[in-house]
C-alpha cells in the first residue's frame, strides 16, 4: 500500500559552491502595534538580513522594485531555494556581499 521511501545518500554543501552571492542586507521594515498605547512616531525599525541573493531586481521588467534572499538552497544546487524574503528596494539601505571561503 504505501512505497519505501530509500534516503538520499547524505551529500555535503560547500557554501563556495552554491552559485548565488551571500549577502547582508540593512533595510527599514514598517513596525505594526496590535496593543492599545500612546501615539508613536518610531514606525520604522532598521533591520539586518543575510541570506543568499535570489534576485536584485536587475535585467527584468517586473520586479525591478524588489530585493528576494532565499536562506535555504536544494542539495543539488539546482533552482529550487526555500525560506525566501522579498524586500522593496526603496527600504533597503545598503547590501553587503560576504565572501565566501572554502
Amino acid at each position: 500500500m504505501g512505497r519505501d521511501i530509500v534516503p538520499k545518500k547524505e551529500s555535503h554543501l560547500v557554501l563556495a559552491d552554491i552559485p548565488l552571492d551571500l549577502v547582508e542586507v540593512t533595510w527599514w521594515d514598517a513596525v505594526s502595534y496590535s496593543s492599545w498605547d500612546s501615539v508613536r512616531e518610531d514606525g520604522l525599525r532598521l533591520n539586518r538580513s543575510y541570506g543568499l541573493l535570489v534576485y536584485d531586481g536587475k535585467d527584468k521588467k517586473n520586479g525591478k522594485h524588489i530585493l528576494t534572499l532565499a536562506a535555504s538552497i536544494d542539495n543539488d544546487l539546482k533552482d529550487d531555494v526555500g525560506d525566501q524574503i522579498v524586500i522593496p528596494k526603496a527600504w533597503v539601505k545598503s547590501v553587503r556581499k560576504i565572501e565566501k571561503v572554502r
